[in-house]
């Protein structure tokens, strides 16, 4: 709380793996890992997780622009877990449905990491079907190939916990950005420890 009222953050977060038995089952939940595989269309790396709680701000940051991930071009997806409520009020996440696929409009914004409003109102308008609003309760999980166009919105009131999962192919010779304690990574079944790089397990 000090370094919210001392500092004002847009957003702080926090790795959960090390700490929370329950975010790493979460993270790994068994009926939603095939549905991971599925998509992908093979058994993809946990490269990281962690959760972030974002306040009001009058500036937008990163995230707030409509942007691609960039991360991988041909596999990745994430999971966000929200663990607060979210509506108009505390920045609903917005996603461009058909946006990694379509090709007239992955053509016509492509080749940069952001996007101002404008760009993407002409052919989205805000009363498009086509735009994704999760204004939904604690609780929603939601699946999302980022590499499509997506924001979070900025916040007007209160603040907004949410968790992420990043999934993709992530070669054992990188390094990895958690840890998951050995005694956590031994609890978990066969299969769920198949998402986790080798370089992740602290002993």
């Amino acid at each position: 709380q000090q370094v919210v009222n001392d500092f004002k953050p847009s957003e702080l977060a926090l790795h959960m793996l090390e700490s929370s038995e329950n975010f790493l089952s979460a993270t790994l939940d068994p009926y939603l890992l095939p549905i991971v595989c599925q998509y992908l269309g093979l058994v993809p790396q946990l490269q990281h997780a962690y959760v972030r709680r974002s306040f009001p701000a009058p500036y937008r940051i990163l995230n707030n622009n409509w942007h691609r991930d960039i991360d991988n071009k041909t596999h990745l997806l994430k999971m966000f877990f929200f663990l607060t409520d979210c509506n108009d009020e505390t920045g609903p996440h917005e996603y461009i449905k058909g946006s990694v696929s379509d090709p007239k409009r992955v053509n016509t914004l492509n080749g940069k990491r952001y996007y101002d409003d404008d760009a993407v109102n002409d052919l989205y308008p805000e009363n498009s079907e086509d735009r994704i609003v999760s204004i939904v309760p604690k609780g929603t999980v939601i699946l999302e190939d980022t590499r499509g166009l997506h924001r979070a919105n900025i916040l007007k009131s209160g603040y907004r916990d949410l968790g992420y999962a990043v999934f993709k192919p992530w070669p054992q010779k990188r390094a990895v950005h958690y840890s998951v304690p050995g005694k956590s990574f031994e609890k978990l079944t066969p299969y769920q420890q198949m998402f986790v790089p080798e370089k992740a397990i602290a002993q």
